[in-house]
């Protein structure tokens, strides 16, 4: 089962990218399709619920990892953004846009500097209290704390939808880790598996290209004047090849990062 469910929830998230990644091709091109949104952003907040920490003891570490995978790429992602505005001057820069920029708020400014990650912001708020209701051991509290939490997050402005999406996902997660603990809902592991890790790896790269995406619409729409056709193919190329390098960066980041830490011998 649980394989199964892996499965559905990276091609989920694959279809949710590709969604997004469509629209925004479409309203650079004067074609809005709000319906594609209905599907794609309740979606990520489905799997960032589901997948969102649900044992107190692993709370501190898990959260921490969930930083580390949401600032890394994206602090890169801000400089670029921020060193191509300094050269072609596209968009009025301060400091101010800059540090809420680079703390990722961009959720809360009107015109910000990269207008596709406020996404950023909303999940990094739905990580922050997941990880204030897993200091709580009293159930009774924990559900007090969880209404103050959603009215605190509608009172920033955030979608109703997303909230409920999120919730959805947290809870689906709490059932499943109960079914799994009946032996009657155990099944065999199909035979999926080589499937499943093609399709893991591919969704892996999901956020990165999320990040990348704008700006690369922007260079083919603005500065190269490509059609809608040939816009949507190569800035889909374009991102994804970025988006696996930025991954690898990254990666290089950490194990240096990790190198550095590491005791001197003898």
């Amino acid at each position: 089962m649980v394989l199964l469910v892996s499965f559905i929830h990276s091609l989920l998230r694959i279809a949710a990218t590709i969604s997004i990644f469509h629209y925004h091709v479409s309203g650079l091109y004067g074609f809005y399709e709000g319906e594609i949104l209905a599907f794609a952003f309740p979606a990520f907040m489905y799997l960032s619920g589901f997948y969102s920490c649900h044992e107190p003891e692993k709370a501190v570490g898990w959260m921490l990892k969930r930083i580390k995978r949401i600032y890394l790429p994206y602090w890169i992602v801000c400089l670029a953004v921020i060193v191509s505005n300094s050269i072609l001057n596209y968009k009025e820069m301060t400091l101010s846009t800059v540090a809420v920029l680079i703390a990722g708020g961009n959720f809360f400014l009107q015109s910000p500097l990269y207008v596709e990650v406020w996404f950023v912001t909303v999940i990094v708020m739905f990580y922050v209290s997941v990880f204030i209701l897993l200091l709580v051991n009293n159930l009774y509290l924990r559900i007090v704390l969880g209404v103050m939490l959603v009215v605190c997050l509608a009172l920033f402005k955030v979608s109703g939808e997303f909230i409920y999406w999120f919730c959805i996902g947290y809870g689906a997660r709490w059932l499943m880790d109960v079914m799994a603990s009946d032996n009657r809902f155990i099944t065999r592991q199909v035979v999926m598996i080589n499937v499943n890790q093609y399709a893991f790896k591919v969704q892996g790269y999901s956020y990165e290209f999320f990040l990348l995406h704008g700006s690369v619409l922007l260079f083919f729409v603005q500065i190269a004047r490509f059609d809608f056709t040939n816009t949507f193919f190569a800035a889909f190329v374009v991102t994804a090849i970025l988006s696996v390098f930025l991954q690898m960066l990254v990666q290089k980041m950490e194990n240096v990062s990790k190198a550095l830490a590491l005791p001197a011998p003898g």
